[in-house]
């Protein structure tokens, strides 16, 4: 059986998710560029790390090789096609192993993030 979640969205384009028991942060998701007609865009500031980082070629050749990958696919409606996802290690001050995926439309364009602790 699953495990249940909660999510919250503090601002546009941002949303926590937790799961319920223990409440726990689960996964942070940032959306960068609208990809569905009721999306909206994260308008704050992301770390500098992802600054300036518009497509998966220049996702690559900032973080390297990631260490999960999916092509390009067709998700059930309203989705549609996808531009696949990479999977990098996120290194942090806490010592806590955090992950980062980096998801992209059809032209390759970042338009997704999501932060997290444990395997997906």
């Amino acid at each position: 059986m699953g495990q249940e979640s909660e999510t919250a969205t503090p601002l546009p384009g941002l949303e926590l998710e937790f799961s319920t028991e223990p409440l726990i942060l689960k996964c942070v998701h940032v959306n960068v560029i609208r990809t569905i007609p009721q999306d909206q865009p994260y308008q704050g500031t992301l770390p500098d790390r992802l600054q300036g980082l518009t497509t998966r070629k220049e996702v690559t050749e900032r973080f390297g090789p990631s260490s999960m990958s999916q092509p390009p696919l067709r998700m059930p409606s309203p989705l549609g096609d996808t531009g696949g996802w990479d999977v990098f290690a996120w290194e942090n001050t806490n010592n806590v192993p955090t992950f980062v995926m980096v998801q992209y439309n059809t032209d390759l364009q970042v338009c997704d993030l999501a932060f997290f602790r444990e395997g997906i």
